[in-house]
């Protein structure tokens, strides 16, 4: 609670400024009034005012004096003098000892309050600088204590500064922030006094959904702060596994407990090869095993440069290739290229289908509508039809379509649909993308036809699908 103190021996001036300025304005909440020097100085002493507003000639003991021996005392504040006379020598007396102005009487009302905006401007300044240091010390350096006046804190990295868009953003929810920089990257701690919902919908108005932003949500200010810094970390390492997002350690957990880890999935893989059987379900349980496990980009690389070597391996002692495409070593060099989870295991899955195919044909496990099937798979982004897919395959377009429908169950443009209804499900579910991109990286170019097409197959929108999910 910020206080002023005026001291003047003139009862309508101790009343009147006490009255013409709106003092809660500048962030005064405590006024408080002495009749000389020596109430003055006591006074001052006691409650230790933020700002001391003195007329130099008084009774026992004048405004100068008072000012001096309370600097004597080591007590520190603001002043404003007042007088009467326009003497140079008590100017010139009065800046010597620190005050900022000196204002002759009888005071200007319009005069006194520019005084006090510019006060009030650079003590805004001051604090934000000293918030702005002591926030460092605790988030990166060796300050473990918690902070002080405030219940909560939610600390934002990301790799480049706020845009004027953002900072404008930003003012605009009239919360307490402050922006760091460490080592290259950038980072928003936003401050709450009273305690709030631990939302991040703040951070969502301000990033979007497509950009990389690691954020604590909102914690306790009143621990070791360091730890806050020490999971931005962490959180960042995971940036491989969900590029381009919003991560926190709470929506990582929600993300894993979406997922069940499925055992002996190399073993089943290698089965599914030899037997020249459909891969998609066993890739994508391999692929969720490492969400599952929220594992580090380097480990995920090694593991899966290891698991194609071991599936190539244990195909060429039974296919008997004299040499066989997608080697291992060439292989490896897309794989450790990658530069996150959704292109690499693109990468895993074109290499290892397109190997299983040559492993079926030499083991003459050959099965035209499991090559259609896998072919679908594959292109279901693309301008498909039967007759396309026919050709391609150099059979009658009539009897594919038949063959297809016995073997499978379902007709060709039926199966078509569902792989591209799963696919743009799966997107919504773990990717940013918009909606008519979704439609275009499935297949759909007009964004209508797979609004509509989407509700048949899922009984509901896709913003409603995605927002269930």
């Amino acid at each position: 609670m910020k206080t002023v103190l005026i001291v003047d021996d003139e009862e309508v001036i101790r009343t009147g400024l006490t009255y013409i300025i709106d003092w809660q304005q500048y962030g005064y909440e405590r006024i408080e009034t002495a009749e000389n020097g020596v109430e003055g100085l006591q006074k001052i002493s006691q409650l230790q005012p933020d700002l001391v507003i003195t007329d130099i000639r008084m009774p026992e003991m004048d405004g100068l004096d008072m000012i001096q021996a309370a600097k004597k005392q080591g007590c520190l504040f603001h002043g404003i003098i007042l007088s009467g006379y326009s003497d140079f020598d008590y100017a010139r007396k009065a800046i010597q000892l620190g005050f900022i102005s000196y204002l002759l009487k009888p005071v200007e009302e319009e005069e006194l309050m520019e005084i006090l905006e510019k006060l009030a401007a650079n003590d805004k300044q001051r604090h934000e600088a000293d918030l702005r240091s002591l926030l460092y010390n605790k988030l990166f350096a060796s300050d473990h204590s918690g902070l002080a006046g405030y219940r909560k804190i939610l600390v934002a990295s990301f790799s480049t500064a706020l845009k004027q868009r953002q900072l404008d953003l930003l003012n605009e929810q009239q919360q307490p922030y402050v922006l760091l920089e460490n080592f290259g990257a950038a980072y928003l701690v936003l401050l709450d006094k009273t305690g709030i919902d631990t939302s991040e919908a703040v951070i969502k108005t301000l990033f979007g959904r497509k950009e990389a932003v690691m954020t604590t949500g909102w914690v306790a200010a009143d621990q070791d702060l360091t730890k806050l810094t020490m999971e931005i970390q962490h959180l960042r390492k995971m940036q491989f596994l969900f590029p381009n997002q919003l991560l926190s350690t709470a929506g990582l957990l929600e993300k894993k407990q979406a997922l069940t880890f499925q055992e002996e999935l190399p073993e089943k893989l290698r089965q599914a090869v030899l037997g020249g059987k459909d891969l998609q379900l066993l890739l994508q349980a391999y692929c969720n095993n490492f969400l599952f496990d929220l594992a580090f980009e380097e480990d995920i690389k090694w593991q899966v440069n290891h698991d194609y070597g071991w599936l190539y391996d244990q195909a060429m002692q039974k296919a008997a290739f004299e040499e066989a495409a997608h080697r291992p070593d060439q292989v490896a060099e897309a794989l450790f290229a990658a530069v996150d989870f959704p292109e690499l295991m693109g990468i895993f899955e074109t290499h290892l289908s397109a190997f299983a195919s040559e492993v079926a044909k030499q083991l003459n496990n050959v099965d035209i509508i499991a090559d259609i099937v896998r072919y679908i798979q594959k292109h279901f982004a693309d301008d498909l039809n039967l007759k396309s897919v026919a050709d391609q395959f150099g059979y009658n377009s009539a009897y594919l379509g038949k063959k297809f429908k016995k073997t499978t169950g379902e007709t060709f443009l039926g199966y078509l649909e569902k792989v591209r209804m799963e696919r743009a499900g799966d997107l919504l579910k773990n990717s940013n993308l918009m909606v008519y991109e979704v439609a275009e990286k499935v297949g759909y170019r007009n964004v209508d036809y797979f609004y509509k097409k989407f509700k048949q197959f899922f009984q509901t929108s896709p913003n409603d699908y995605r927002s269930s999910s």
